[in-house]
């Protein structure tokens, strides 16, 4: 697409400057179509706020170092007006190969929004027509640009909640609105996958006994309606037997608030916790160290206490004798600020030790 196209199908342009705010090589497909219409080598948009960087965006080309270079030494141009190499003081001294097309603009918050794009001289300068198509973009570079770091925003808090969630000894199954799966953690995808309790059948969260699932199903259906109808989000709860009598799954449902017009399949509008009365997490005990100052020998009998073993059962699983075991439990109380090992477990349940945990450690949940 050359620079009579670009200007001729101008709507096109833009749509797919939006598009690729949001794809998954985020801006490039723009970028190579905008690089390709003005024979350009390297596009930079950066975005400054009180000398901060608030996100730069810029082309996967061989020469985007040489532009940064030059971005360093020009700094910024007058607000709203598109320039050329030729056009700003000691450019051409700088880099007689390169011309630049420049525009600094303003957004709304106050932000500087810096859009360059550079080609070799041997091309030509950049024309009147350039310089046109970069005004008649920029508003919409300035749109994007905002699109983009809002949805960078979301995505790191998103990313953060999901970690999070893949860490915890507790099984959450998001639901939408008619009650249907849309996705789980990790701790909930080992609870259904053991096929004694909780389920996954096909899109449906269901339960081993007939009873329990039906049941299961009128409570989910009673929290979306009252958060519907009501907007009550009180939470509901049950107690599910697992298959053979080997203890419990316990289960909590709570309506997600979410705008009463926006509504989908893929929208989230019910989590469901699933717990094993039996489950534990073992910390990594580096962490331990770290945390309560531990020495290696305390942190490997405190892994095992949070586990649910006596002392007695511990040191023989270490290969301690009884009073070393002792001893060290002492100092362990002393440093953690407890007196009692059940104190201790849940010190240590209370601390942040299980989101340390990673796929390669042990597993979350310990039966």
């Amino acid at each position: 697409m050359r620079v009579d196209s670009v200007m001729s199908s101008f709507d096109q342009v833009i749509g797919l400057l939006y598009e690729s705010v949001v794809c998954e090589a985020p801006w490039q497909r723009f970028m190579d179509v905008l690089l390709k219409a003005t024979g350009s080598s390297a596009m930079s948009i950066q975005k400054w706020r009180n000398n901060e960087l608030l996100v730069k965006v810029e082309s996967e080309t061989a020469e985007i170092s040489r532009l940064n270079e030059l971005l360093k030494s020009i700094g910024s141009i007058p607000v709203g007006l598109v320039t050329c190499a030729s056009e700003i003081n000691n450019i051409n001294e700088l880099s007689p190969r390169n011309d630049l097309l420049s525009i600094d603009l303003m957004d709304l918050e106050g932000s500087r929004v810096a859009i360059r794009l550079m080609r070799s001289s041997s091309y030509g300068p950049y024309s009147e027509i350039d310089k046109n198509i970069m005004a008649r973009l920029s508003d919409h570079l300035i749109r994007a640009l905002g699109i983009y770091q809002n949805q960078l925003s979301r995505s790191s808090g998103l990313n953060i909640y999901t970690y999070t969630s893949e860490q915890l000894p507790l099984g959450i199954v998001a639901l939408n609105d008619v009650g249907k799966i849309i996705n789980c953690n990790s701790s909930a995808e080992i609870i259904m996958g053991r096929s004694d309790c909780v389920v996954r059948d096909g899109k449906n969260l269901t339960a081993f006994d007939a009873d329990d699932g039906r049941k299961l199903n009128q409570l989910v259906q009673k929290v979306i309606l009252d958060a519907k109808l009501k907007q009550q989000f009180e939470p509901e709860s049950m107690r599910l037997r697992r298959k053979g009598s080997n203890g419990y799954i316990y289960v909590l449902i709570r309506a997600l608030k979410t705008h009463k017009h926006i509504s989908g399949s893929r929208i989230p509008s019910v989590a469901v916790y699933l717990s094993e009365d039996e489950s534990v997490y073992a910390p990594p005990q580096k962490l331990l160290r770290q945390m309560f100052g531990l020495t290696k020998a305390e942190a490997s009998l405190v892994n095992q206490m949070v586990r649910g073993q006596s002392l007695g059962d511990a040191c023989v699983q270490l290969g301690r004798s009884h009073n070393t075991g002792r001893s060290q439990l002492s100092s362990i109380f002393s440093k953690v600020g407890v007196n009692k090992q059940a104190e201790l477990v849940r010190a240590v349940f209370n601390s942040v030790a299980s989101l340390a945990l990673s796929k390669d450690q042990e597993s979350i949940i310990v039966a």
